[in-house]
């Protein structure tokens, strides 16, 4: 009778051992823990939905989030002080050289996708660009952007700064790698200041991304006809999540989560990138935003423009 005694109160204190265990604050697991996100500046704002939704649903997570320029948040996951990193962009062949000579590859994953647009003064006269004479303008092989009634009063366009996600776009995707000329494309330091801008001087364009002008109604997003990978001419449409989907939108840019360590069930930095492209909800934050979730089904209406 005292050795089965002696044996249940050892089951009985190894059960508790257990439970302690897992109730142990410091344990990290995919949905408990503390982290600091790093966000590129340029779609903080984005972010913040979807992971306040994270928060709101597991509670004993703490996050807490770090906004720099894209590159800096690069250099992070390679000094290993991020964990987790979100960027508007994948990585400039600079950092892929960086990448190599360390011997290092992290896990990177599609969440959504957002659109480089061009905004300009609502009285401007013409709605459209062709992507061809915009990228030939701005590197000065051509005298005016358009050949539309206004399009000769176009003296620049303006961009974030050079350390920005949405100048590494506009060089990837707009420019393609060309110099633009100094005069035709200038920088402020943030898209509200661009917006300044534009809404009172009908001589500039603004650059920007579509989840940080969607929502604003004093300017107008110009719509831009581009020739595809198939050679096939796309002619200008309004510039709408519903027409980047479709590939319709030439510049469209790939919002990526990137982790520093290989996936595991005990790691809350996976726990949170796979919520933000997994959870419906946080999705929807994408779609809420004007961009395109990947992970969601959308339903195109033909019928609407």
């Amino acid at each position: 009778m005292m050795l089965r005694m002696l044996v249940l109160l050892g089951m009985v204190v190894a059960l508790v051992g257990c439970d302690a265990q897992k109730a142990d604050p410091s344990q990290e697991t995919a949905k408990s823990g503390t982290l600091t996100v790093y966000i590129d500046n340029q779609i903080a704002e984005l972010l913040q939905p979807s992971l306040a939704l994270f928060q709101k649903e597991h509670t004993q997570a703490t996050l807490r989030t770090e906004r720099l320029e894209a590159g800096d948040a690069v250099l992070a996951l390679l000094s290993r002080d991020a964990r987790l990193a979100i960027i508007a962009r994948g990585f400039l062949p600079s950092e892929d050289t960086l990448l190599q000579d360390a011997k290092v590859s992290y896990p990177m994953t599609h969440i959504a996708t957002d659109a480089l647009v061009v905004v300009a003064n609502k009285r401007v006269p013409f709605d459209t660009l062709s992507d061809e004479n915009l990228r030939a303008w701005l590197v000065g092989d051509r005298a005016t952007v358009s050949d539309d009634a206004g399009g000769s009063n176009i003296r620049t366009a303006i961009c974030p700064p050079p350390s920005t996600s949405v100048f590494d776009n506009t060089n990837t995707l707009l420019l393609r790698g060309r110099l633009p000329q100094r005069q035709r494309l200038t920088a402020l330091p943030s898209v509200d200041k661009i917006l300044d801008a534009v809404r009172t001087d009908q001589s500039v364009l603004g650059i920007a991304y579509l989840s940080q002008v969607h929502a604003d109604s004093t300017v107008k997003l110009l719509r831009i006809g581009f020739t595809n990978e198939k050679a096939e001419r796309i002619y200008p449409q309004h510039v709408h999540l519903g027409y980047v989907v479709q590939k319709m939108y030439p510049y469209r840019v790939k919002i990526h989560t990137i982790l520093r360590d290989k996936i595991n069930h005990f790691s809350l930095p996976a726990g949170v990138a796979g919520y933000i492209y997994q959870n419906a909800d946080a999705q929807r934050t994408f779609l809420d935003a004007g961009i395109v979730p990947e992970f969601a089904k959308l339903v195109l209406d033909p019928s609407k423009p």
